[in-house]
């Protein structure tokens, strides 16, 4: 099932409707809607939770003078790129998230 949360949510701040109105208009509860604006809410949160945790750890290890001493080039390059697309997919969700606000 797709999770149309997002969108619908983007589609009725755009035309600047409450929920209750687009509830009247689909012939659903408001509550309802509701659910489903919040729902991908609190995914992208915790999506957020889990890219911190992930960029946390992968910046301690490149801290590492240790490792990053030890480890093979190739090793600590592939660390750099994942805190790269980690960082990126924050940038992503904290602007996903702001737009449903």
């Amino acid at each position: 099932m797709v999770d149309m949360g997002p969108r619908l949510r983007q589609l009725r701040k755009q035309h600047k409707l409450t929920q209750k109105q687009v509830a009247d208009i689909m012939g659903i509860s408001q509550s309802y809607i509701s659910r489903l604006e919040k729902r991908i809410i609190k995914r992208l949160k915790a999506e957020l939770e889990k890219n911190a945790g992930d960029i946390e750890r992968t910046e301690k290890k490149l801290e590492n003078e240790s490792f990053v001493a030890r480890a093979p080039k190739a090793v600590v390059d592939v660390e750099r790129q994942k805190l790269e697309k980690f960082r990126a997919t924050r940038i992503s969700l904290e602007a996903e998230l702001a737009k449903l606000g």
